[in-house]
């Protein structure tokens, strides 16, 4: 797979997706059950997989978007990863407030929203290397 196709890019932003979807659903479920292990915790966890994907689907094609346009434009690798991070973030934010509002829940819960802010951060930091490579000279 060449460094800079659109498969790989494709596929560094499903990692990005994929991983904060796992991370998201996973806090959630340990957060709703107390941080005990329980049998419900694995339907939370399924539901929250569930719902995690549906929500946040648009944020996976916002970043295959934003990281096909900067390879495209020649845009240096450093700075691919920082529109990548805080795109992240802020698609974070924005959809995790739809969802709140989508469910009727007038409050933001923080401890939901320190997870799914956190399995962002730690999804986008994980592909650092491989998203360092997309227009790299070697």
């Amino acid at each position: 797979m060449k460094k800079g196709s659109f498969i790989s890019q494709l596929w560094i932003a499903f990692k990005i997706w994929i991983l904060a979807v796992v991370i998201n659903s996973l806090g959630g479920a340990m957060y709703l059950c107390g941080f005990s292990p329980l049998d419900e915790c694995w339907t939370y966890l399924i539901v929250g997989c569930l719902f995690s994907l549906v929500f946040s689907f648009r944020i996976f094609v916002a970043l295959c978007i934003i990281i096909n346009r900067c390879v495209y434009r020649n845009v240096h690798p450093t700075r691919i990863f920082v529109y990548v991070f805080c795109s992240g973030i802020l698609l974070t934010v924005i959809f995790f407030l739809l969802f709140d509002y989508s469910l009727g829940i007038v409050e933001v819960i923080f401890p939901l929203f320190s997870c799914a802010l956190l399995s962002s951060v730690i999804a986008t930091a994980s592909q650092f290397r491989y998203i360092r490579r997309l227009n790299s000279p070697n």
